[in-house]
């Protein structure tokens, strides 16, 4: 299932949750198993979320380099984001310009 933009995801396992704002032509992972689209009665892992490992960090970018897929996180979770089979590598911020 290739992801939508705009569409909040979540990880029943972690309780990771992302919203996609770069579609791609992987498949997004998390825990190991595709996470679904957030909705209403979506049952979250007790176990997991009592976690200490973070995996995946609150309001940070995550990115595809093979089909260009992004993701914001925007519930920490212990799970990491996978996409194409590989890790989400950490989108860096981009500077802002001087106001000198």
């Amino acid at each position: 299932m290739s992801v939508q933009v705009g569409k909040r995801y979540v990880c029943k396992k972690c309780g990771a949750e992302v919203i996609a704002t770069r579609a791609g032509g992987g498949e997004l992972v998390c825990c190991g198993e595709t996470i679904e689209i957030k909705q209403p009665g979506i049952e979250i892992s007790r176990q997991a979320q009592k976690s200490d490992n973070i995996g995946s960090i609150l309001g940070k970018r995550y990115h595809c380099d093979a089909c260009g897929m992004e993701v914001l996180c925007t519930k920490a979770g212990a799970g990491e984001l996978r996409s194409c089979e590989k890790p989400m590598a950490l989108q860096e911020p981009k500077p802002l310009p001087s106001s000198d």
